[in-house]
């Protein structure tokens, strides 16, 4: 799995590097523990590691952020957080606004912000999911996925191994280049009205 990733794309938010925090690791499709992640990877978080913030990050220049150690979790991962009611969880929601809004920024065109989430034993419907993520779907298309049906699971050294039933995954819009290719085709038409315009004007004045 290791080897299907460019780790250079790669971000773990809200986690420093090892020795700081835990060293991470791949999960393989069968649930077994892989290889440690590499010295590529970008990692962020910083209030527990100065040194690593968002702003460190290019713009458009990664293709997955991790965000399994942010407080995304908090509103989703235990039941009684899936109410009407998530003010006592309301501590989170500035911590993952900038989270959501950097992610926008650092991530390319069709980029995933993923956030794993939900054991067996303390799951939430995906409409609670969903309500409770509205705020941050801005600019993305949210879907749920099972772990094995994604290239990338993480772990980290001390938690268990075997897949989290699910990942939600904000992938990044495409419509800036939709857009662009709009603007070009407009140009065109732009341009080949003049070019007809001057011909029927060279027309009239012989």
């Amino acid at each position: 799995m290791a080897s299907e990733i460019d780790e250079s794309k790669l971000v773990i938010g809200c986690h420093c590097p090892p020795p700081k925090h835990n060293q991470m690791h791949y999960v393989t499709l069968d649930g077994e523990k892989g290889a440690s992640i590499g010295n590529e990877v970008t990692y962020v978080d910083p209030s527990a590691c100065p040194d690593h913030t968002w702003e460190q990050i290019q713009d458009g220049s990664k293709r997955y952020v991790w965000l399994e150690s942010c407080p995304f979790t908090s509103l989703l991962s235990y039941p009684h957080f899936a109410t009407q009611n998530y003010s006592a969880v309301s501590w989170t929601l500035p911590i993952l606004r900038t989270v959501a809004a950097e992610c926008k920024r650092i991530l390319e065109p069709g980029g995933q912000m993923i956030i794993p989430i939900g054991f067996d034993d303390r799951g939430v419907d995906i409409e609670n999911e969903i309500r409770h993520l509205q705020e941050f779907q801005e600019g993305f298309a949210l879907e749920r996925k099972d772990s094995n049906d994604h290239v990338l699971w993480l772990a980290k050294d001390g938690m268990r191994w075997n897949p989290r039933p699910r990942l939600l995954i904000f992938t990044k819009s495409q419509e800036g280049g939709k857009r662009k290719k709009r603007s070009t085709r407009k140009k065109r038409s732009t341009r080949k009205k003049r070019s007809t315009d001057k011909k029927r004007h060279r027309r009239t004045t012989q």
